[in-house]
């Protein structure tokens, strides 16, 4: 959509491993990665987040306990998240990821406007 590459992303960001670091270089590391995975897009004031590498594969980094520190980390640093995952009947993401995000926005069906319920 926005002609970025895949990775980093998302799942690589979910990936790393800081455990040997000591918290500052840990910390300072983690926003490097973070800076280097967001896109800025043509668009003001949105970035993009893309998938990254091998998302399918590991559908447990998705899980709120892997996911909530780095969403605080990208909460204060923008202030809005949107979390666009694959339609729900298809993959599992949608409602792992709905445990983790603040609000949840259903599209029945793409390109038609009923109004609100």
């Amino acid at each position: 959509m926005f002609e970025v590459s895949r990775a980093p992303g998302l799942m690589d960001l979910l990936r790393v491993d800081y455990g040997g670091l000591h918290y500052e270089t840990a910390r300072r590391a983690a926003r490097s990665q973070r800076l280097a995975a967001v896109h800025k897009t043509p668009i003001d004031r949105l970035s993009f987040l893309p998938c990254g590498t091998d998302a399918q594969s590991t559908p447990e980094l998705l899980e709120p306990s892997n996911l909530k520190g780095l969403l605080l980390q990208l909460r204060s640093e923008y202030d809005v998240i949107v979390l666009d995952t694959p339609p729900v009947l298809v993959s599992a993401d949608a409602a792992t990821l709905a445990a983790s995000a603040d609000g949840v926005i259903l599209v029945v069906r793409a390109g038609q406007w009923v109004g609100l319920v």
